[in-house]
């Protein structure tokens, strides 16, 4: 859609998509105020309506090749069940092993970290992978970053 031209009104998008309104609303305003500002809406409000003009932010740029939008949630969808939120407890455990390593070493080539971070969580076995994520969670927090160099070397950021 923005191939063609550089602004584009919300109703177009929709109708290009062929998305039902407000799904394309909620991808479309994931893009507009995501700490990945994709696009640009003109307005000081949040909402889009359909005559909203947007833009693709030429300013943006980022380290990763694939950014990954987070997507608004539905407000319908307000039910939680406990089976959930056992990963999301594992997360903060892992979250909690990494940050706690890395404050005390500073820097930690990634093969090193995955085994203090197995070594420190004892009440479950977290997958290599788990720890990946939570480290790329990390460094987005900018609690850590990685080295200039060396891709697969962490930096403690205090």
């Amino acid at each position: 859609v923005f191939n063609s031209r550089r602004e584009v009104a919300f109703r177009e998008i929709c109708d290009a998509t062929k998305l039902p309104k407000e799904e394309c609303k909620r991808q479309v305003q994931s893009m507009t105020v995501s700490k990945h500002k994709l696009l640009l809406h003109q307005g000081a409000s949040k909402e889009i309506e359909d005559e909203s003009k947007l833009q693709v932010n030429e300013q943006f740029q980022n380290e990763k090749i694939k950014v990954v939008v987070g997507l608004i949630k539905k407000e319908d969808k307000a039910e939680v069940t406990a089976v959930a939120e056992a990963p999301v407890e594992r997360k903060h455990v892992i979250d909690a092993a990494i940050v706690r390593i890395m404050k005390a070493r500073k820097i930690l080539d990634h093969n090193a970290l995955l085994e203090e971070v197995f070594r420190q969580c004892t009440m479950f076995r977290p997958q290599p992978s788990q720890i990946k994520v939570q480290v790329e969670a990390l460094i987005e927090r900018e609690f850590l970053k990685r080295d200039a160099e060396k891709r697969s070397v962490y930096i403690y950021c205090p």
